[in-house]
């Protein structure tokens, strides 16, 4: 492959992907506003101001978008979740501490949330519900950590049985 070659297929690539989050921008908030069911694709093109046949390049159904959506918004919401770390005081202080950092992430992905929400009540796609159950499950595994921790003073035990029954 030339360099020219190499470089232009670089570009495209580049330029296929700004096109792909230009989509799932819009995407998101269409959904987010409106649900699952009312985000048509077109809504999506207007949102976007992509054209359809690019949209189609990039996913081939409104379900692969929403679940492209989820997955984007749900990787950047976990990355941002502040680490789990030890804090001095009793069990309910570093449990205060933990859930006041989630809760602060959680303002900073006010539209994640809402269209996570949204689609857990509006979906009926089985490709979307796949999402949203690994994204519940990834939260849920994550908030026994903080539960754990929170707890991890009164022994392993205590913090294992306190974190699984919360």
């Amino acid at each position: 492959m030339t360099d020219t070659a190499e470089a232009t297929g670089v570009r495209r690539n580049v330029q296929g992907q700004r096109v792909r989050e230009e989509i799932l921008d819009a995407a998101s908030r269409v959904m987010s506003e409106h649900g699952y069911e009312g985000a048509s694709i077109s809504a999506i093109i207007k949102a976007s101001g992509i054209q359809k046949s690019s949209i189609y390049w990039q996913f081939d159904s409104k379900a692969a978008i929403a679940a492209a959506v989820m997955e984007r918004g749900a990787r950047r919401f976990f990355d941002s979740t502040p680490p789990v770390r030890r804090v001095r005081g009793g069990a309910g202080a570093r449990l205060r501490s933990s859930l006041k950092g989630i809760a602060d992430t959680l303002d900073e992905h006010e539209e994640f949330l809402r269209l996570f929400l949204t689609l857990l009540i509006t979906n009926r796609d089985p490709d979307v519900a796949v999402i949203l159950d690994r994204v519940r499950s990834e939260a849920r595994d994550r908030m026994h950590v903080f539960i754990a921790m929170a707890f991890d003073a009164d022994g392993p035990e205590v913090a294992t049985l306190v974190a699984d029954r919360l």
